[in-house]
């Protein structure tokens, strides 16, 4: 998962290859009103921008481009995990930074 988000942060490159064209990159993670973009969740708080892909169980690939950060959290099934973003926002990235 963690890999996953990293070609993302990266761009689509991946060991100086172009995997998944920079275009679709910026067009998935665009911000828009709906806050969804390709498959991911868009969150902008506090001046921090990040595009989430949350999964079944609170399984979570998070992006965060400005502090170069990738988070993946592989969790044990929880019917409506919705502590996610408050774990990173309030716990891991003060941790980071």
């Amino acid at each position: 998962m963690a890999r996953f988000g990293l070609l993302y942060l990266n761009h689509g490159i991946c060991d100086n290859s172009q995997i998944i064209s920079r275009t679709w990159i910026d067009e998935s993670i665009a911000m828009n009103p709906n806050t969804y973009g390709y498959l991911w969740w868009l969150r902008e708080e506090d001046g921090i921008f990040a595009y989430m892909a949350l999964g079944d169980g609170g399984n979570v690939i998070c992006c965060i481009p400005e502090k170069d950060l990738v988070i993946a959290i592989a969790s044990e099934f929880v019917m409506n995990a919705k502590d996610r973003w408050p774990l990173i926002s309030e716990c891991i990235i003060p941790a980071v930074y």
